[in-house]
């Protein structure tokens, strides 16, 4: 195969060139996240929803990891090295259900150690929720439970008193799980 000298070299300069585009497009992203204050975090209220591979197609940019996100959503920017103290990042809340017909919707923190989270019923066909639920939420050493009378629909509240060492601020993630409460 013969190749001239002068395709060649205008091949090398093109990969040499994109390299250097892409190189220094990943510095201008590191640059925009430490002018923001740090890396990714979130929580189901945040990003658990919004974050999708989706986003790019729609002109969001790309984190840290690598998804992209929808223009205009939040993520918050904390726990990188060098970040000035305190943090206050709330965790990535993970939601379970146990109960048919019901969904966490919604998980939001009313102070440090109370959560508030939304259940939502999510059938149609027979509405309304006429049992007790349990909602759980916590993690290592710091935990908390809450009763949900039945005779709801749509959507009902409830906030949850977390008891224990520390605060929600200082994990990573935390579960939050309802359960259906039964008299047998």
């Amino acid at each position: 195969m013969n190749i001239s000298k002068g395709l060649l070299i205008g091949i090398v300069a093109g990969v040499l060139t994109s390299g250097a585009l892409a190189f220094s497009h990943d510095f201008s992203q590191a640059d925009a996240q430490m002018s923001m204050g740090g890396s990714s975090g979130g929580g189901m209220g945040h990003d658990s929803s919004s974050g999708s591979s989706m986003g790019g197609m729609m002109g969001g940019n790309p984190s840290k990891h690598g998804v992209w996100y929808a223009p205009g959503t939040i993520h918050e920017q904390c726990n990188m090295s060098g970040d000035m103290p305190p943090h206050y990042c709330e965790p990535y809340y993970k939601g379970m259900s146990s109960v048919v017909g019901v969904k966490i919707s919604n998980v939001d923190p009313v102070d440090e150690r109370t959560l508030r989270v939304t259940l939502k019923e999510i059938s149609v066909a027979s509405p309304g929720i006429n049992q007790k639920i349990s909602v759980s939420a916590g993690t290592g050493d710091l935990v908390g439970t809450a009763i949900i009378n039945g005779g709801w629909s749509g959507t009902t509240t409830v906030d949850i008193p977390l008891k224990g060492m520390g605060h929600i601020y200082n994990h990573n993630s935390m579960p939050v799980h309802i359960f259906p409460i039964t008299n047998g």
